[in-house]
């Protein structure tokens, strides 16, 4: 059997070897927790800096809500390109902001839902609309074919009323239409000067004035309800005035001729 004091020794290795691994436990857990908030630190420095040079979003659909929930706004790909639209808190589309297959496309709705302004791009420019709260559209501006403008202006029920139009290398004309459509008034330029013409409410011409047979001096004839010439006054070749009336046919007239 082994003595005393050779049992006693071996108690004392076992305990100083006992000793040693403890420290190197407590060792091995400081590193493991000083590499962990190391690394964690650097995880949170290359998401802060990532965040701050991050500037390109790609999404195919983009919507934005309000404290409530409410989609309020969406920014989205669609047939012709981009579409941005903006709601209000009871859920009313209000504004759409698109690409169309000739440009862009502005469009405002009121709360009822009615589409009252609308602005685009067109095969010959651009056109922008405005309707009242009917939907009823009371003015139109828009480019024409040959390069010129249009306006027209609607009565409440969309029907329009005054139109205004550009003449190619001429001028511009105004004219105001009935209800039915017809021409009432035309006010307009000509090559060799200016035009008014008058029309009843049947659409017959009845009163047309403007320059003269010399395109220079003034002219002005009276029609009929049917139509026929009544009276004209003009100017003769030598600068005098000259006045023709006919009768209600339109046959034998009778002109007059200033003293000389």
């Amino acid at each position: 059997m082994p003595r005393i004091d050779e049992l006693e020794r071996r108690l004392n290795t076992l305990e100083k070897e006992v000793a040693t691994v403890s420290r190197s436990a407590r060792r091995y857990r400081s590193l493991c927790a000083f590499l962990l908030l190391m690394f964690l630190g650097l995880g949170s420095l290359a998401a802060t800096n990532r965040s701050s040079v991050l500037d390109v979003i790609q999404t195919r659909r983009l919507e934005v809500v309000d404290r409530e929930g409410n989609l309020v706004l969406a920014a989205s790909s669609e047939t012709f390109g981009g579409q941005l639209d903006l709601w209000n808190t009871e859920g009313q589309n209000l504004l759409r902001a698109s690409a169309s297959v000739q440009g862009g496309d502005l469009a405002i709705w009121n709360k009822g839902g009615t589409n009252v302004f609308g602005a685009f791009a067109t095969p010959t420019g651009g056109e922008t609309g405005i309707w009242n709260k009917e939907g009823k559209r009371v003015f139109r501006v828009a480019a024409k074919s040959g390069g010129g403008g249009k306006l027209d202006l609607g009565n409440e029920k969309g029907q329009t009323v005054v139109a205004l139009n550009t003449i190619k290398d001429i001028g511009g004309a105004i004219a105001i239409l009935n209800t039915r459509g017809n021409k009432m008034f035309i006010a307009g330029t000509h090559e060799q000067g200016g035009v008014i013409n008058l029309w009843n409410r049947r659409g017959v011409p009845i009163f047309i004035t403007g320059f003269g047979t010399d395109g220079q001096s003034g002219s002005l004839q009276l029609r009929n309800a049917r139509g026929n010439q009544v009276f004209s006054a003009g100017v003769d070749d030598d600068g005098d005035g000259l006045i023709t009336i006919w009768n209600a046919g339109g046959r034998k007239p009778r002109t007059f001729s200033a003293i000389k």
